[in-house]
């Protein structure tokens, strides 16, 4: 298993309801990230999305 965890940087907005993450080494490829947050002292989990990280140009 990587260290693809490290890659990712998070920034919280909107009083806490929104979230930007960022791929701070911009590696090619694809990259699936499962998010949990906890609501009311219920878990709950993402489905699995897929990120492909494209070249701007």
């Amino acid at each position: 298993m990587g260290t693809c965890a490290q890659d990712f940087s998070y920034e919280l907005s909107d009083n806490r309801q929104a979230i930007t993450v960022t791929d701070t080494a911009k590696n090619s490829g694809t990259a699936c990230l499962i998010f949990n947050v906890e609501c009311n002292d219920k878990p709950y989990s993402s489905p699995d999305p897929q990120v492909i990280n494209k070249d701007k140009n």
